[in-house]
Protein backbone atom coordinates (compact mmCIF):
# COMPACT_ATOMS: atom_id res chain seq x y z
CA UNK A 1 0.00 0.00 0.00
CA UNK A 2 1.29 3.64 -1.12
CA UNK A 3 1.05 6.23 1.69
CA UNK A 4 2.48 9.91 1.31
CA UNK A 5 2.24 12.61 3.01
CA UNK A 6 -0.52 15.13 3.86
CA UNK A 7 -0.61 17.76 1.26
CA UNK A 8 1.06 17.05 -2.47
CA UNK A 9 1.05 13.79 -1.53
CA UNK A 10 0.83 10.27 -3.53
CA UNK A 11 -3.26 10.52 -2.67
CA UNK A 12 -3.32 13.83 -5.35
CA UNK A 13 -2.65 11.51 -7.92
CA UNK A 14 -4.92 10.20 -10.19
CA UNK A 15 -5.57 6.74 -10.34
CA UNK A 16 -3.43 5.84 -13.59
CA UNK A 17 -0.31 7.46 -12.06
CA UNK A 18 -0.57 5.85 -8.60
CA UNK A 19 -1.06 2.13 -10.32
CA UNK A 20 1.99 3.14 -11.82
CA UNK A 21 3.61 4.60 -8.99
CA UNK A 22 3.04 0.97 -7.44
CA UNK A 23 4.64 -0.92 -10.16
CA UNK A 24 7.99 1.42 -9.60
CA UNK A 25 8.41 0.95 -5.47
CA UNK A 26 10.45 -1.18 -3.40
CA UNK A 27 9.18 -2.86 0.08
CA UNK A 28 11.47 -0.18 1.42
CA UNK A 29 10.70 2.75 -0.29
CA UNK A 30 9.65 5.81 1.46
CA UNK A 31 7.55 8.17 -0.60
CA UNK A 32 8.13 11.64 0.55
CA UNK A 33 5.65 13.28 -1.95
CA UNK A 34 3.65 13.84 -4.97
CA UNK A 35 2.61 16.45 -7.23
CA UNK A 36 0.62 15.67 -10.00
CA UNK A 37 0.72 18.04 -13.28
CA UNK A 38 -1.34 18.19 -16.22
CA UNK A 39 -2.97 15.32 -18.22
CA UNK A 40 -2.34 13.36 -15.34
CA UNK A 41 1.29 13.18 -15.15
CA UNK A 42 3.34 13.00 -11.83
CA UNK A 43 6.13 13.61 -10.17
CA UNK A 44 6.83 11.37 -6.92
CA UNK A 45 9.90 11.94 -4.99
CA UNK A 46 11.21 8.41 -3.15
CA UNK A 47 13.97 8.40 -0.25
CA UNK A 48 16.81 8.00 -3.21
CA UNK A 49 14.79 9.22 -6.61
CA UNK A 50 12.59 10.57 -8.40
CA UNK A 51 9.75 9.03 -10.19
CA UNK A 52 8.14 10.87 -13.17
CA UNK A 53 5.18 9.30 -14.28
CA UNK A 54 3.22 9.77 -18.00
CA UNK A 55 0.24 7.58 -18.00
CA UNK A 56 -1.87 7.88 -21.20
CA UNK A 57 -2.06 8.80 -24.88
CA UNK A 58 -1.47 11.97 -24.15
CA UNK A 59 1.81 11.27 -22.99
CA UNK A 60 2.62 9.05 -25.92
CA UNK A 61 2.03 5.60 -24.01
CA UNK A 62 -1.57 4.44 -25.32
CA UNK A 63 -2.68 1.92 -22.75
CA UNK A 64 0.19 2.44 -20.46
CA UNK A 65 2.79 4.94 -19.16
CA UNK A 66 6.18 6.15 -19.37
CA UNK A 67 7.78 6.39 -15.83
CA UNK A 68 11.29 7.72 -15.40
CA UNK A 69 13.60 7.28 -12.81
CA UNK A 70 16.30 10.00 -11.90
CA UNK A 71 18.26 9.41 -9.09
CA UNK A 72 19.44 12.48 -7.10
CA UNK A 73 23.06 11.99 -7.15
CA UNK A 74 22.54 11.94 -11.19
CA UNK A 75 20.44 15.55 -11.18
CA UNK A 76 21.69 18.62 -12.22
CA UNK A 77 19.01 20.28 -11.74
CA UNK A 78 15.61 21.11 -11.13
CA UNK A 79 13.75 23.82 -12.53
CA UNK A 80 10.46 25.18 -12.70
CA UNK A 81 9.57 27.77 -16.07
CA UNK A 82 6.11 29.11 -16.64
CA UNK A 83 4.70 30.85 -19.04
CA UNK A 84 1.19 33.16 -19.59
CA UNK A 85 -1.04 30.01 -18.68
CA UNK A 86 1.25 27.27 -18.57
CA UNK A 87 4.29 25.97 -17.19
CA UNK A 88 6.89 22.40 -16.33
CA UNK A 89 8.69 21.42 -14.35
CA UNK A 90 12.35 20.08 -15.81
CA UNK A 91 14.80 17.67 -14.14
CA UNK A 92 18.39 18.20 -16.00
CA UNK A 93 20.70 14.88 -16.08
CA UNK A 94 23.74 14.66 -17.68
CA UNK A 95 21.32 12.28 -20.12
CA UNK A 96 18.22 15.29 -20.31
CA UNK A 97 20.57 18.38 -19.98
CA UNK A 98 18.44 21.89 -19.69
CA UNK A 99 17.32 23.27 -23.40
CA UNK A 100 18.59 26.75 -24.29
CA UNK A 101 15.22 28.20 -24.68
CA UNK A 102 12.51 27.58 -22.58
CA UNK A 103 9.36 28.24 -24.34
CA UNK A 104 8.45 24.66 -24.70
CA UNK A 105 4.88 25.74 -25.75
CA UNK A 106 6.08 27.05 -29.14
CA UNK A 107 8.86 24.45 -29.20
CA UNK A 108 8.43 21.46 -32.22
CA UNK A 109 6.87 17.99 -30.72
CA UNK A 110 10.00 16.58 -30.01
CA UNK A 111 10.28 19.53 -27.22
CA UNK A 112 6.53 19.64 -26.20
CA UNK A 113 7.02 19.01 -21.95
CA UNK A 114 3.61 16.37 -22.38
CA UNK A 115 5.74 13.60 -24.24
CA UNK A 116 9.64 15.01 -22.80
CA UNK A 117 10.75 11.70 -20.28
CA UNK A 118 12.40 14.48 -17.77
CA UNK A 119 9.05 17.12 -17.72
CA UNK A 120 5.82 17.55 -15.87
CA UNK A 121 3.47 20.13 -17.71
CA UNK A 122 1.72 21.82 -14.55
CA UNK A 123 -0.37 24.89 -14.67
CA UNK A 124 0.81 28.15 -13.46
CA UNK A 125 -0.68 28.74 -10.31
CA UNK A 126 -0.10 25.13 -9.19
CA UNK A 127 3.97 26.25 -9.34
CA UNK A 128 3.30 28.63 -6.11
CA UNK A 129 2.27 25.40 -4.19
CA UNK A 130 4.61 23.24 -5.54
CA UNK A 131 7.52 25.72 -4.94
CA UNK A 132 8.15 23.95 -1.07
CA UNK A 133 8.00 20.81 -2.77
CA UNK A 134 10.73 21.55 -5.34
CA UNK A 135 12.91 23.45 -2.71
CA UNK A 136 13.00 19.83 -0.50
CA UNK A 137 13.60 18.32 -3.93
CA UNK A 138 16.67 20.44 -4.35
CA UNK A 139 17.76 19.97 -0.84
CA UNK A 140 17.97 16.45 -1.19
CA UNK A 141 19.78 16.77 -4.38
CA UNK A 142 22.19 18.60 -2.66
CA UNK A 143 22.71 16.39 0.23
CA UNK A 144 23.05 13.49 -1.75
CA UNK A 145 25.77 14.80 -3.90
CA UNK A 146 27.54 15.67 -0.52
CA UNK A 147 27.30 12.18 0.79
CA UNK A 148 28.87 10.85 -2.96
CA UNK A 149 31.46 13.76 -2.46
CA UNK A 150 32.80 12.50 1.02
CA UNK A 151 32.85 8.96 0.23
CA UNK A 152 35.26 9.47 -3.05
CA UNK A 153 38.44 10.62 -0.76
CA UNK A 154 38.43 8.25 1.45
CA UNK A 155 38.56 5.47 -0.90
CA UNK A 156 41.10 7.54 -2.47
CA UNK A 157 42.87 7.62 0.96
CA UNK A 158 42.88 4.16 1.37
CA UNK A 159 44.67 3.53 -2.15
CA UNK A 160 47.36 5.60 -1.22
CA UNK A 161 48.08 4.33 2.04
CA UNK A 162 47.85 0.69 -0.06
CA UNK A 163 50.07 2.05 -1.96
CA UNK A 164 52.46 3.27 0.97
CA UNK A 165 52.44 -0.06 2.71
CA UNK A 166 53.31 -2.28 -0.91
CA UNK A 167 56.48 0.52 -1.54
CA UNK A 168 57.28 0.12 2.30
CA UNK A 169 57.39 -3.55 2.02
CA UNK A 170 59.06 -3.62 -1.81
CA UNK A 171 61.75 -1.56 0.07
CA UNK A 172 62.32 -4.13 2.99
CA UNK A 173 60.83 -2.24 5.42
CA UNK A 174 58.16 -4.50 6.32
CA UNK A 175 58.03 -8.04 6.31
CA UNK A 176 55.34 -9.67 3.98
CA UNK A 177 53.59 -10.84 7.19
CA UNK A 178 54.34 -6.76 8.79
CA UNK A 179 52.56 -5.63 5.56
CA UNK A 180 49.72 -8.21 5.34
CA UNK A 181 48.99 -7.46 9.32
CA UNK A 182 48.95 -3.64 8.32
CA UNK A 183 47.03 -3.94 5.34
CA UNK A 184 43.98 -6.02 7.05
CA UNK A 185 43.85 -3.02 9.62
CA UNK A 186 43.69 -0.49 6.94
CA UNK A 187 40.84 -2.46 5.21
CA UNK A 188 38.87 -3.19 8.44
CA UNK A 189 38.86 -7.21 8.25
Amino acid sequence: MIKGPAGEGVEALRWRAKRHVEKHVDEGDEIRFALRGLNGQALVALQDRLLIIKPGFSAGALGGARVTTFYYSDITGVEANTGMMMGVIEVNTPAFPGTTTKDYWSQSRDRNPRLQSNCVPIDRPGLKAFQPYLAQLRQWIRESKQGANQSVPQAASLGDELQKLASLKESGVLTEEEFQQAKQRLIGG
